[in-house]
């Protein structure tokens, strides 16, 4: 969920084309290898696992299942919590099995220390994830211009996401290249640390239009820029349970630091529910264990919890007055 554009409201054209997508990106999968030294290449196209499988799905899930944040389509788009299999969870078929297990392998087969290096790499990984569900996004965004002709709306959204995906491909270079020569420079993360593990993992990027009290963290001229694709001031989120602890990683290109200070200072204390908000607002690819979430949290929390999250979803200039804390 990436470079969301603030809307007051949105129309029941705009509702009934956002379903459509969700059809056609069953049929617009893309299977290929974003590394960009193709000639390595080798083995198949993987089902790569943008949040750990046998690290940390395997740990919060129960029978194989987790939960996450789903849709149903009816007669509109229903949010709801929805229990999936781990193995399946969180994949995108973006790298051949060589570049896969070679890339990612120092927070694949190693534990977690901290290091520059696997900062990095799973800022990466958020980065490839969303790079491929642009690609795929696009392709099916492409397929219905043409089936439906230079319809507007059409039109826009596709605009858009041209301008997303060419930004997007420019951060992905930055960052193979700093990989390739094993500098991993330009990237500053922000760890936080809870002192208890919680049944919780998530993997996404965002750029945080907000802080915690609803104000914005651009000013409109920078704003412009950002949605023009002249800046990207990203988030990169991930957020795992190890050792009896919780960690969080807010990682971001040094270039934008002054920029994001208003969202970044938010979390110097009293983070656990604006991480929280942070998670509901921003963060679509996030898992829970299943009892967790049912013996924590009643009905109407879940509801609530939902309703949050879809609101900010569709409506991504309202404010979030959710107080509840995920972590418990």
């Amino acid at each position: 969920m990436v470079r969301k554009i603030k809307n007051k409201k949105v129309n029941s054209d705009t509702i009934e084309f956002n379903k459509k997508i969700r059809e056609m990106k069953k049929t617009h999968s893309i299977k290929e290898c974003l590394w960009e030294d193709k000639e390595t290449c080798e083995g198949k196209i993987v089902s790569a696992h943008s949040i750990q499988n046998n690290r940390f799905l395997n740990m919060i899930s129960k029978n194989g299942k987790i939960l996450t944040f789903d849709t149903e389509i009816d007669e509109g788009i229903k949010y709801i919590f929805k229990e999936k299999g781990r193995k399946t969870f969180s994949t995108f078929t973006g790298f051949c099995q060589k570049h896969d297990k070679e890339l990612f392998q120092p927070i694949e087969d190693t534990n977690y220390t901290s290091t520059r290096e696997q900062k990095y790499l799973f800022a990466f990984r958020s980065l490839a994830r969303d790079f491929h569900t642009k690609k795929e996004t696009l392709s099916a965004n492409s397929s219905l211009l043409k089936k439906y002709g230079m319809n507007p709306i059409i039109m826009k959204i596709v605009t858009n996401h041209i301008t997303d995906l060419e930004e997007i491909s420019k951060e992905f270079k930055t960052m193979s290249n700093q990989i390739k020569d094993k500098t991993y420079k330009g990237l500053k993360t922000k760890e936080i640390i809870l002192t208890k593990e919680y049944p919780i993992v998530a993997n996404s990027l965002f750029i945080p239009y907000y802080n915690s009290k609803n104000e914005d963290i651009f000013e409109d001229d920078v704003y412009k820029k950002i949605q023009n694709g002249d800046l990207g001031p990203t988030i990169f989120l991930n957020v795992f349970p190890k050792d009896g602890k919780t960690f969080i990683l807010l990682s971001y290109f040094e270039t934008y630091e002054q920029l994001l200070l208003p969202f970044l200072e938010d979390f110097n204390s009293n983070s656990e529910e604006k991480i929280s908000n942070m998670i509901i607002r921003y963060c679509e690819n996030v898992a829970f264990n299943p009892d967790y979430i049912e013996t924590n949290f009643s009905l109407k929390e879940r509801k609530n919890i939902l309703k949050s999250f879809s609101d900010n979803i569709i409506f991504t200039n309202i404010p979030l007055n959710l107080k509840i804390n995920l972590f418990r």
